[in-house]
């Protein structure tokens, strides 16, 4: 593994610290800032950020789903109709990284970053189930979704947490189970995407162990601060979609001209 500087590995824990955090706080907003912090300012490699991101981010939201999960308020039904979707769609996901340049995928990275700054902007409540009869089985509401993230997992490392739950409550489960259904199965298709980049060695352990070090101080953070961070959910909010927003026009600015470039 490559060596890095003390600064790399306080951004590393840093990094973890930001993730964590707004795990606690905003649900799966964090695990999408993985993989540019990995890249701009730990300074790992693409192909080795793209299966340390993946499995930080498992691992973080790993810790999310058991607290989750004791809450007793999953929708294990939907989860089931959500995840097997999201297995195949990480197979074709890790097609496409294979067959992908470097500069195309952190190109999508940033359109994606992009596209979730967007949701994050329009609020929660953009998410509305239709009412009436008509509407498509819930399995055809929900697997779409779950094999779109689970291409995301498989092709990026991101795991589409921002997505999870907006779909889960269109896929018919009540508001107040989304959340606690929605960290349930991106952890789930998290851990399978990680199992796949750590078998093929793109994982750099001693960075996952310090933004795991950081991750679980800014989610004891979140616990003991809580309720005052939630009383400034907006203000987050809106700082979280400024960052995300700056990082994907970072990603798109530096790897566009990869397009231009002759092949060799």
């Amino acid at each position: 593994m490559p060596h890095l500087t003390w600064a790399q590995n306080l951004w590393a824990v840093m990094g973890g610290f930001l993730t964590g955090g707004l795990l606690g706080l905003l649900g799966g907003t964090g695990s999408a800032l993985v993989l540019p912090v990995l890249i701009i300012l730990v300074g790992v490699r693409v192909r080795l950020a793209l299966g340390t991101a993946a499995v930080s981010a498992a691992l973080l939201a790993l810790i999310s789903a058991w607290v989750h999960f004791r809450r007793g308020m999953v929708e294990w039904r939907a989860v089931w109709m959500f995840v097997v979707p999201g297995v195949a769609g990480i197979a074709v996901g890790r097609q496409w990284q294979t067959a992908l340049p470097h500069h195309v995928l952190l190109t999508i990275s940033g359109l994606v970053l992009l596209f979730h700054a967007a949701i994050l902007a329009r609020g929660r409540d953009a998410a509305v189930p239709a009412s009436g009869r008509g509407r498509p089985p819930v399995w055809m509401r929900l697997a779409p979704a779950g094999a779109f993230i689970g291409i995301l997992g498989g092709m990026l490392g991101i795991q589409g947490g921002f997505l999870a739950a907006p779909s889960l409550v269109l896929g018919g489960v009540p508001i107040a189970a989304a959340a606690d259904s929605s960290v349930i199965s991106v952890g789930s298709l998290g851990i399978v995407s990680a199992i796949g980049y750590a078998l093929k060695g793109w994982v750099d352990w001693r960075v996952v162990a310090e933004y795991l070090t950081g991750g679980l101080a800014g989610t004891l953070v979140v616990r003991l601060k809580g309720g005052r961070l939630v009383g400034n959910r907006s203000l987050v909010s809106a700082g979280v979609v400024l960052t995300l927003m700056v990082v994907s026009l970072y990603l798109i600015a530096h790897n566009v001209a990869g397009f231009t470039r002759p092949s060799a």
